[in-house]
Formats: structure tokens, C-alpha cells, sequence
């Protein structure tokens, strides 16, 4: 045994237990290292093998042997108690240390004091191969989603286990290190990786991950659970702190959250200062920045409210905290990156404000660029009049994206749909009354979540014009972007604001479009639920307009779109004469088609051109659709081609004002048709020929009935029965429109279970091509029918909405 006159820089400490296999080739790596200055500390668990003589039989004096029986986390312990290095490494018996693991870990320890636990890369090798990438910055949302942390590359300072009397925990075996990772977090010890592959892990069938899965499982999710809920206390109780903001007797507050944005805050403050003077407050919120920049004396002259959040709470708490902390009765929110241009612009925005504060202002943004030189120019585009918000894209709802010049003036008085979030602003009266960002996390969908909500609740969004901001567009963030807790925003949206169809929709399209992501945001959901559920009722009992009000100020067509439909406005006589000449000789009354298809491409164009011209032909296609439904009882059932369809049709021509009448009898000889199915039995999970359109009809009943207050068209057994083939269908559907329905006809016994009445795009998407060549032309919806009624929808959103007050409250 090496008797040391001094401790060793590092001890390299190893369990093993009946490693014998591949023992001598580890110990041979370790001891191997370019690095010498180490320990090799190993604990045999009680090992049966060949594993102690081979440790015995090593010829170095810096090897150390310690039997002990067999309980692996009393030996892991162990090696922590009796290792007398300045750092601890870990090692498991069966892997490969890389030649120069101590020297780069060493090395980077010694000159970063305030990190507290060093991994890194590792090689896969054996049953598996490649290469694992860490993530350098390990948080605790990291540590939330997988352990991050690999731990036979960790190099840990040994005082900072001393110091916080930190361990292995026997409860979380097959797990311990998790958790160990997870408690040095809580105790703010700082958690990093190296790109290097510092390891060669092997891959076998021996492995505890792979022996005892089940328990390890269990474990992991215990130990995410206890993470995200100290995470969640700790933003809260950083988002809540009070600072002492001094009086004043100004009336606007400047809010300037960020994040590592280096000498812009200070750009942006002097930008302020410049135009505003000492007329305004001004608040920094340093959201944790990591880069190093000295804000506080950068910002020092400039007379602002400095604040720094002990940890990272993201750009929504941020930004709801300035506001909570502001004395002023108003205030603007704006970004790090911005240069303000026009003069008497704080003055214009309490005049705004003071006129009606129960909306918000969003300003005016001009493009700007920064070269290598930081040199700051015009990017030359045009300047953005707000946004407005997407509901049918297939990526995360909702979307948003900018309002083109050509889009704007639907809405009066220069309204528009969403703001901006670089700079816009509001009384803290209303925000409070809205409950501001309320919900949120980390970043992402703030204008979204705000702008529905002043639609909801007071008079929406207006743009400020004569109030331009300059907008330092950067070609990256200067921080890393997580996925989950980007996009878990839509889903909080979906979550408390949408009725239960839209809401069933987001959460089909999140599923389809990255289940890995979409299972953590339901982690997230899951965590947060009791907050969740509280804003939700509070919303829905203070908001006094419904949903339909937010999506018709946000009804605009891309520019894509209406380029095409002014284009092809030339078409349309040609395209309506086409569906009267094909209606006159229909053969059948289905959706896509018949009848039901062609009565409804004809209300669309009524309500687009104001035009009774189509009366008489809507009126003799609606008797064919009901005469039929009462003579043909062997009508097949699909929604396409058959029953479902053609009921469907009857909901949305009902819903959508487009006729009025009685249409029980025959809705009742389609319920009678749909209750024949047997749903156990079908397979098929598409939309237009399988279950999925059945479960579109259904829904479309029950709420019917739901709303006219009348007794419910389907028994209890064909209910349970839908509820059962519904959550099959989540299993085994890949159809969005299928797995939508089958998630509204689960929701269907929820108290605030909401449908909007339907929709074209809820069942079919538009064809965005017809040939030039009529005699081409399809005579469906993928065809010349689709294409028509696509028109008519784009050429729709250029309405001019003249009057938003006769919204009923809900």
C-alpha cells in the first residue's frame, strides 16, 4: 500500500463485483493515464470470481484494495469515506478510461473552482455502439427530463460532498446516482460535462439498467417528480421575491428581461434613456445570466432598478415579474436588442393608454442588424404591423407568425389580432385583471397567450404606428434553447383558453409531430395541473367573450394565399358554373361527392358573395340529401362516402347559421345507422372510411343534443363502447383528424366539453392546384370542389371585420 507523505490530486474510486471478465483491461487504462498524480481506490462488493486476485496480483503502489460484503451502495459509500484526493473519480470495473481522462478533467477542475462535479462524452462499445454527446450546462430542467450526467465519467470536488454531507442513498439503488445529481443541484452545486469522450462504456446484458429495469424505472420517475417539484417551488419563490422598487412620480415603466446579452442591455437602456430621459422608470430583470458580463456597473449610470434572479425562471416569469414589480400604473415590455426611434414615444403610449387601458399596445418594429464588427444596420424590410395567430397548421398550436401590410386594415382603428413580443405595453390594471404570463414557463408563446386573452376579456391588441423600435435581429440566441420547456407553453394555452375541440386538436398535432417532446410536455402538464386547473376556471368564469371572437380577428390569410386567391378571383364565375352544371345530375347525397358536398360549397359562396342566386339549388340538393336519408336504409356508414358524412354536413350547415329547420328525424336515422356498427370490431382508423369520421359524427351529436338541451341520441352501452374503440385508436391511429375525435369523444363527460362549430379544414385538406384544363377537373373535394371552396375561404378572410362588440358572453 503507497503511503503518501501528501494526499494524491485524485482518487479514482471503483466498486466492482465479479468483474474478472474485463477487470485486468480497465485497470490497465487506469493505470495508464498521462496524468500520475491519482489513487486507485477499489471497494470488492463481495465479489466470487477471480476479481480480488487479479487486484491483488497488480504490481503499483497506488492501487488500494477494500473488501467488503456484498451491498453495493454501502460500498460506493465506502470508496466516497476513505478516498483522499482533492477530486473523486468514478469508475466502473467493466469500462475503459480513456489515456487521458485525469489530465483534461484535472486540468479543467483546477481552473473552473466553481464547478462542483465534472462529466463528459462517452463511447458505447459491445452489444451497442456510438458516441453520447452531454450537454456542457447541466440545470435542473435538464436534470428533469433524463439523468444527464454519465457516472463513470464524473470527477467530483470531495469537499463539496463534505460540505453538504452528500451521498449515495440506499432507497434510490439502480438509480443513486440520479439522485445524487438531483440533491447537488438542490444544494447549488454547479453540474458539467466535456464534449471528450472520457470513457468506453460497454454495453451488456449484465448491466444493472438492463437486469433490473422495472425498479429502476420506478425510481427514475420518483426522483423526476422530486426534482420538478423543488424546480417549480424555487422559480415560484424567485418569480414572487419583492424588490425595493424606489417611488416615482413617472407613469410608464420600462421591463427589460434577458438573458446573456452582453453589452446590448446597455444599448438598449442609453436608447431609452435618449428618448425618454428620466421620464420613465426602468427595470432589468438578468434572468441568471452565466457569460460572465458585468451588468450591474455597465447599467450602474443609467439610473435603472437593477434585479438578477438567483436562478434561471425564463423569459415569461421575467417578464411578468417587472411587471408585478412596476410602481408606475403602465408599462412596456421590451427586449434587450432594441433601439428606440421616435421621440415622444413614452408619451404617445400613456396617452394610448390612458384613453383605454383595457387593451394592449404593441409598437411598431423596424428589422435590424449587427455585422462582425457590432456594428448595427437597417436590415431593409418592412416594417411588421403586429401578428396573428395560426390554428390549423400541423406543427404546435398555436402558431404565429407576422402580419403582412397587405393583411392589415381587416380589424378597425388599427387593431390587430396578437402582438409583438419585443416591445408592447399595458396597464397593470388589466394585466393583473388577465393575470399577465401567468402559467408559463421558460420562454416561448408569451404573445400568443396574451394577446388571446385581451381578446377574451377586454378590447384586444392595438398597433402603435408612430411608436417604431428598432429590433436587432441576432443569428442565434445567446443561450440554449430546450425543447420541451419551449413548446410546453402552446400546450398551457391549449390547456386553460381552447374549447375542448381545439384543445383535442393541439394535443393530436403535438403527438404527431414529436411524441418524445410531446411525453415530456405531458410530464410538465402533469407537474403543474393544480395551477393549471385554477387559471382554467378562473378564465372561464371572469373572460366575458368566447373563442369564436379570438378566431375571427385572427382569420387572415397568409400572403402566399392571397396572391393565389387574387389570381384566381378570375376563376371563380367559371369554378361556381362548373358545381351548378355537376349538381343538376348528382347520383348520389354524400359529402365528398354528392349532394351534402355541393350544397355546402354553395353557402359558402352565399356567405362569400352575398349571392341567392344559389337558393333554389341549395334548396332542391337539401331535399334529395333528406328524401334519400329516409327512403335508403342501406346508406354504408363512413364519413366520405356514407352517413357520417352526410350527418356531419347537416351539424355544420346547422352551426354555421348557413339553415335553419328541424333535422331530428334525420339525424335520428343516422344515429340508428351509426349504432349498427360495431366499433370493436373495426380496424380501420382512418378519417374519411373509418373510425375516425365515425367518432367526428358522434361528437358532433352529442354536442348538439349538449346545447339544445336535449336527451342524448346514443344509449350508454354504444358510449362505452365509442369511449373503448376511442382509446384504441390513440394507441394504433396515426390519422391527426383520428386521433383529434378520438381524444374529443374521451373528453366528452367533462363538464366544460365544448365544440366549435365545425370546420371545413377539420375534416379535409384543400387542394392547392386545379389544372387550367376543365376538362381535368376532379369533381370532388381533392378537386375542382375543394378548390372552390379553399377560394371562397381565402377570399373570406379579406372582409373587413366592421363591428366586434355583438360577441355574446359565455
Amino acid at each position: 500500500m503507497l503511503n503518501y507523505s501528501k494526499p494524491p490530486a485524485v482518487s479514482v474510486c471503483m466498486p466492482m463485483y465479479n468483474a474478472a471478465l474485463h477487470l485486468q483491461e480497465c485497470l490497465d487504462s487506469i493505470l495508464s493515464q498521462t496524468f500520475g498524480d491519482f489513487e486507485l481506490l477499489i471497494v470488492d462488493d463481495g465479489s466470487t470470481d477471480e476479481s480480488v486476485a487479479i487486484v491483488e496480483a497488480c504490481n503499483d503502489t497506488r492501487v488500494r484494495l477494500i473488501k467488503n460484503e456484498h451491498d453495493y451502495i454501502a460500498s460506493l459509500n465506502l470508496l466516497l469515506a476513505e478516498a483522499k484526493g482533492k477530486y473523486i473519480a468514478r469508475m466502473d470495473a467493466d469500462d475503459v478510461m480513456m489515456p487521458y481522462r485525469l489530465e483534461v478533467q484535472h486540468g479543467y477542475m483546477e481552473k473552473h473552482p466553481e464547478v462542483g462535479v465534472l462529466g463528459g462524452g462517452l463511447l458505447r462499445f459491445g452489444k451497442a455502439e456510438g458516441r453520447v454527446q452531454p450537454i456542457s450546462n447541466v440545470t435542473m430542467y435538464d436534470m428533469v427530463n433524463a439523468c444527464c450526467m454519465a457516472h463513470p465519467t464524473v470527477m467530483m470536488r470531495a469537499s463539496v460532498l463534505r460540505e453538504h454531507g452528500l451521498g449515495y442513498d440506499e432507497h434510490y439503488k439502480y438509480a443513486e446516482d440520479y439522485h445524487l445529481w438531483v440533491q447537488m443541484l438542490k444544494c447549488g452545486v454547479k453540474l458539467r460535462n466535456i464534449e471528450e469522450p472520457l470513457v468506453k462504456y460497454r454495453i451488456s446484458d449484465n448491466q444493472v439498467s438492463n437486469k433490473h429495469t422495472a425498479r429502476q424505472q420506478a425510481l427514475t420517475e420518483e426522483i423526476k417528480r422530486d426534482a420538478a417539484r423543488w424546480l417549480l417551488n424555487h422559480v415560484r419563490e424567485v418569480s414572487d421575491e419583492n424588490v425595493d422598487i424606489p417611488q416615482s412620480s413617472n407613469l410608464l415603466t420600462i421591463v427589460i428581461p434577458f438573458l446573456n446579452e452582453g453589452e446590448e442591455v446597455r444599448q438598449t437602456v442609453r436608447s431609452v434613456r435618449n428618448t425618454a430621459s428620466r421620464d420613465v422608470d426602468i427595470i432589468v430583470i438578468n434572468d441568471c445570466s452565466d457569460d460572465g458580463y458585468d451588468y450591474a456597473s455597465d447599467l450602474a449610470p443609467f439610473g435603472v432598478t437593477y434585479v438578477r434572479n438567483a436562478c434561471r425562471i425564463g423569459a415569461a416569469a421575467s417578464k411578468h415579474k417587472g411587471a408585478r414589480l412596476a410602481r408606475t400604473p403602465y408599462f412596456l415590455l421590451l427586449d434587450a436588442h432594441m433601439r428606440a426611434y421616435t421621440k415622444n414615444w413614452h408619451n404617445m403610449i400613456i396617452d394610448e393608454l390612458k384613453q383605454n387601458d383595457n387593451r394592449l399596445l404593441c409598437c411598431q418594429t423596424q428589422a435590424l442588424g449587427k455585422d462582425k464588427k457590432n456594428v448595427v444596420y437597417d436590415k431593409n424590410v418592412a416594417l411588421t404591423d403586429g401578428a396573428y395567430l395560426l390554428f390549423d397548421q400541423t406543427d404546435f398550436i398555436p402558431g404565429i407568425t407576422w402580419l403582412d401590410y397587405r393583411q392589415h386594415g381587416r380589424l378597425p382603428q388599427n387593431m390587430i389580432a396578437s402582438v409583438l413580443g419585443a416591445g408592447y405595453a399595458a396597464s397593470k390594471r388589466f394585466w393583473s385583471e388577465i393575470r399577465g404570463l401567468e402559467g408559463l414557463m421558460h420562454y416561448g408563446s408569451e404573445e400568443a397567450y396574451i394577446s388571446i386573452k385581451a381578446w377574451l376579456h377586454g378590447d384586444g391588441c392595438v398597433l402603435l404606428p408612430d411608436v417604431v423600435f428598432g429590433h436587432i435581429y441576432r443569428k442565434a440566441a445567446p443561450y440554449r434553447i430546450i425543447s420541451a420547456p419551449a413548446f410546453y407553453n402552446h400546450f398551457v394555452i391549449s390547456h386553460t383558453l381552447f374549447p375542448t375541440s381545439l384543445r383535442c386538436r393541439a394535443d393530436a398535432v403535438g403527438y404527431r409531430h414529436n411524441k418524445g417532446i410531446y411525453e415530456q410536455i405531458k410530464f410538465w402538464l402533469s407537474m403543474n395541473k393544480p395551477e393549471l386547473e385554477q387559471l382554467k376556471h378562473y378564465y372561464a368564469d371572469t373572460f366575458h367573450h368566447k373563442f369564436e371572437r379570438v378566431l375571427v380577428v385572427n382569420n387572415a390569410a397568409s400572403y402566399d394565399k392571397l396572391t393565389m386567391a387574387e389570381h384566381e378571383l378570375k376563376r371563380l364565375p367559371l369554378l361556381l358554373e362548373y358545381v351548378k352544371d355537376k349538381a343538376e345530375c348528382l347520383d348520389n347525397v354524400n359529402l365528398w361527392n354528392g349532394c351534402m358536398g355541393y350544397l355546402i360549397a354553395l353557402c359558402e359562396y352565399d356567405a362569400y358573395a352575398a349571392d341567392d342566386s344559389v337558393s333554389d339549388l341549395g334548396a332542391e340538393l337539401l331535399e334529395r340529401i333528406t328524401s334519400t336519408l329516409k327512403m335508403w336504409r342501406e346508406y354504408p356508414v363512413s364519413f366520405a362516402h356514407g352517413i357520417c358524412g352526410i350527418g356531419w354536413g347537416l351539424a355544420y350547415l346547422l352551426r354555421n347559421d348557413y339553415i335553419e329547420g328541424n333535422f331530428e328525424k334525420e339525424f335520428s336515422i343516422i344515429d340508428s345507422k351509426v349504432m349498427e356498427l360495431n366499433l370493436e370490431r373495426v380496424t380501420d382508423y382512418t378519417f374519411k372510411t373509418g373510425l375516425g369520421g365515425v367518432y367526428c359524427y358522434v361528437a358532433q351529436r352529442l354536442h348538439l343534443a349538449k346545447i339544445s338541451h336535449t336527451e342524448v341520441p346514443f344509449d350508454k352501452a354504444y358510449i362505452q363502447s365509442a369511449m373503448a374503440s376511442a382509446r384504441r385508436a390513440l394507441k394504433f391511429a396515426t390519422d391527426l383528424r383520428t386521433l383529434t375525435h378520438a381524444e374529443l369523444i374521451l373528453s366528452s363527460e367533462q363538464a366544460d366539453w365544448q365544440i366549435l362549430p365545425p370546420r371545413l379544414v377539420d375534416v379535409m385538406d384543400f387542394p392547392t392546384f386545379l389544372p387550367e384544363d376543365k376538362a381535368e377537373w376532379s369533381d370532388n373535394f381533392d378537386g375542382a370542389l375543394g378548390y372552390l371552396c379553399h377560394l371562397l375561404k381565402i377570399l373570406q378572410t379579406q372582409k373587413p371585420v366592421s363591428n366586434l362588440q355583438p360577441f355574446t358572453s359565455i
